[in-house]
């Protein structure tokens, strides 16, 4: 009897169909900031699904090629490492879930957050700091030099410089007291200190009641600036309450916000503003604490020193999540990427050809030299890898990654652009141009370098402008000082020096004369004191006033001498010593 096959043939493919429909699964559209930190929940599909334990586990079968997301054994899918929207934005992920073989697809959308991720800036890159040293490193250190009066008339003159943030015991009994943040890519860094400590308090308290609540320090080139803030926490409650410690809200009276603004790579001088006291405020701890009446001179030398490997931040506090050879901004953290990498932490591989020149310094880079170019490609299946020379010229090699090209005995007419490009196996072209200057020989300028610049005080020869003098100096040569009252680089600025002091030409700083202090020689030694830099201790006594200059004394009668410590006696005048010129006036005088 012959078999109908319809019947069995529709219920094969009804089978089929169901369990494709089976395998597919559900989906499920969710979205997620692209900071979202490393472990934050993105879905949990065994609570989508109303699963059971014993229906576990779950895989990822696919859509995560760079692993930036992590399926937990209990089936919740969480951010594995740092999402970087412009790199990817969107995610499907295929995950087989249970004993039945389901798939469920997850759509992710990363959305873009502003300020988001932090920028590299160049302009303010900072140096690391050399690995082994102890802890407690800053990102710059900081040389203070203050000169100001206390309440007593002697001048307290004061250098200090802190280079490594060491824990007071006031700190240790009051921990998390400081907190630092930073903006995402202006150069600029923040941190709050939160007033603890009984002295603090009454020194901050002091400040507040006389108005005193802002100093601003700045450089000359109003770049760079750095201000301190007093608040009180009922001013800055909204903002503290985003950094500091929920445990202190209760007891919290000041805090001081720090702002540093530094776009530069070298030392700045900041010059700060001090206004008056009003009343002199207290420093120090007692039985003997000092009392200052009047600031006349702060001034702030700052250097960038760098933080160890792996941690940036003002106190170098945090952890860096660079990775793959990146370099980590000391102010932000953010992440400068090796060439074929790319994403937030430089952990996402990036299809690219690098172009690079040793020596990679161009100063030394010179005529007669030689001179290699690199060509490297990362991440990429290479049908073929050139270099195209200058004068358009070209090197050609298959199936390689790396081609070094060597210039001997480099000369003016080698300058110009070289170009690697590296096509793949699908026709894609990588291209990656690098420009070639070729300076001078040392001590050479000129367009043919056949001039001689024969600089001095340790200035640089440069092909096109010829001597470049450091600061301080001036000429073709660098031969002339800058002209009293100017210094600095191409002697530029100017300093006002009073009281006839002279003016640093390398860095503008005031020599005072004798008799004078600050920092533009404008104030004259308190009343105690006198000499060059008011270092002198005046011996006048009995209410006598002492000579700023040279601590001579102006005595009060009846008292004399060199200290004014000689009592002298007058003899009163007799009448008749009066009298008798006062008659032999009248008879001169004609009636």
């Amino acid at each position: 009897m012959a078999v109908n096959l319809i019947p069995t043939l529709l219920i094969s493919v009804y089978v089929v169909l169901t369990r494709a429909r089976l395998a597919e699964g559900r989906s499920f559209n969710v979205s997620v900031p692209e900071n979202a930190p490393v472990g934050t929940e993105v879905v949990g599909v065994r609570q989508w699904l109303g699963m059971q334990k014993a229906e576990l586990p779950c895989v990822k079968t696919e859509g995560d090629p760079y692993g930036r997301f992590l399926l937990t054994k209990e089936c919740t899918l969480v951010v594995a490492n740092p999402l970087d929207w412009s790199v990817q934005s969107e995610y499907t992920i295929k995950i087989r879930v249970g004993r039945v073989q389901e798939v469920i697809n997850v759509w992710i959308q990363v959305t873009d957050v502003s300020g988001y991720p932090p920028v590299y800036n160049e302009t303010c890159e900072t140096p690391i700091s050399p690995a082994g040293k102890d802890t407690g490193e800053v990102l710059f250190s900081f040389d203070f030099n203050v000169e100001a009066k206390t309440d007593t008339g002697d001048v307290l003159a004061v250098r200090r410089t802190l280079n490594k943030f060491y824990e007071t015991r006031n700190m240790r009994k009051f921990p998390n007291t400081r907190f630092s943040y930073t903006e995402s890519s202006n150069c600029r860094l923040q941190t709050i200190f939160v007033v603890r400590s009984l002295n603090d308090l009454v020194a901050a308290d002091q400040l507040w009641s006389g108005q005193f609540r802002n100093l601003p320090c700045r450089a000359d080139s109003r770049d760079s600036e750095l201000s301190i803030h007093l608040y009180s926490y009922t001013m800055m409650g909204d903002l503290i309450r985003n950094y500091v410690i929920e445990r202190y809200f209760g007891t919290l009276n000041f805090i001081y916000l720090i702002t540093l603004t530094f776009p530069a790579k070298s030392t700045v001088r900041l010059v700060c503003q001090f206004p008056p006291l009003g009343k002199p405020v207290r420093i120090g701890t007692p039985p003997n604490p000092t009392r200052l009446a009047h600031v006349q001179s702060l001034n702030i030398d700052v250097h960038p020193q760098g933080c160890p490997v792996g941690k940036y931040g003002l106190l170098c506090d945090k952890n860096c999540t660079c990775q793959n050879g990146a370099r980590c901004h000391g102010f932000n953290g953010a992440c400068k990427c090796q060439h074929g990498w790319q994403g937030v932490a430089c952990d996402i591989p990036k299809p690219d050809v690098a172009a690079t020149k040793t020596p990679s310094d161009s100063r030394a880079i010179y005529m007669f030299t030689n001179v290699t170019i690199h060509c490297r490609v990362y991440h990429i299946d290479v049908e073929t890898l050139s270099l195209r020379f200058p004068n358009t010229s070209e090197v050609m090699s298959e199936g390689v990654n790396q081609l070094d090209i060597k210039v001997f005995n480099a000369q003016l007419h080698d300058e110009g652009p070289y170009t690697c490009q590296a096509r793949d196996n699908d026709g894609k072209v990588f291209n990656k141009t690098i420009v070639l200057n070729i300076n001078c020989p040392p001590n050479g300028k000129g367009e043919l370098c056949d001039e001689v610049c024969d600089c001095l005080h340790s200035a640089s020869c440069d092909r096109w402008a010829g001597c470049v003098c450091p600061p301080g100096w001036t000429g073709t040569r660098c031969q002339t000082q800058c002209p009293e009252g100017t210094y600095g680089k191409d002697c530029t600025k100017t300093r006002g020096c009073q009281h006839g002091a002279s003016c640093s030409p390398i860095d503008g700083r005031c020599n005072c004369t004798v008799g004078w202090y600050g920092s533009n020689c404008g104030g004259a030694c308190p009343k105690s004191r006198y000499g060059w830099r008011c270092r002198q201790v005046c011996s006048c006594k009995n209410n006598a006033t002492c000579h700023h200059v040279d601590g001579s004394c102006a005595c009060v009668p009846p008292w004399g001498g060199r200290n004014c410590d000689k009592f002298h006696v007058t003899q009163t005048t007799s009448l008749i010593e009066i009298l008798v010129p006062l008659a032999s006036i009248l008879l001169v005088v004609p009636w």
